[in-house]
């Protein structure tokens, strides 16, 4: 079984820059389908949205767990219960099976104490990737005019003008002073 390990929950919180998400170094070949599939399901591709896997969210959820040896083998995991799923559904393995399928799937190992701490992990992981890529900026801005990149680079402002401290700086002090 299973436990939720203090230490994995908080697995969320390491940071992977985007330059550090490249070739898979955890999920092996095998699994990575399913990983795929797995965060396909979580944010689905519509319009001008472009979906979790499209936007690269199953190698960035391999890169953050890479940098936290605890989340590795609970992740892993579950992965093989997806796996294992789908093939008592009658589905070669999670990718295979029918999206409605995959969806049942997901909200089994979502509530299984043994692996929802991972359910989560993959989850959080999942949206930083997908709100952090350039396209899913491009469609908010386009589609809400929210720029997120303003919080980190800021917005034009005019020059502070210093003679409005004019008045202020001519002001007696509001102090006195004690010898040490």
């Amino acid at each position: 079984m299973i436990a939720a390990d203090p230490a994995f929950l908080g697995a969320a919180g390491s940071y992977v820059a985007a330059a550090e998400v490249h070739e898979f170094a955890v999920v092996d070949a095998a699994r990575r389908p399913t990983l795929e599939a797995w965060v396909a399901r979580l944010i689905p591709g519509a319009g001008e949205w472009p979906g979790a896997a499209e936007v690269g969210a199953a190698a960035y959820v391999d890169a953050a767990i890479a940098t936290t040896p605890a989340a590795r083998p609970t992740v892993l995991l579950a992965i093989d219960r997806l796996d294992r799923l789908a093939a008592e559904a009658g589905a070669s393995d999670f990718a295979a099976a029918p999206p409605e399928e995959r969806d049942r799937i997901l909200v089994d190992v979502s509530i299984d104490p043994r692996f929802e701490a991972a359910f989560q992990q993959v989850l959080e992981l999942t949206y930083e990737a997908y709100y952090r890529d350039e396209r899913v900026c491009d469609a908010m801005r386009a589609r809400t005019g929210f720029d997120s990149r303003l919080p980190h680079l800021g917005s034009p402002m005019e020059p502070f003008d210093q003679s409005r401290l004019a008045r202020v700086a001519a002001l007696p002090p509001h102090y006195r002073e004690v010898e040490a």
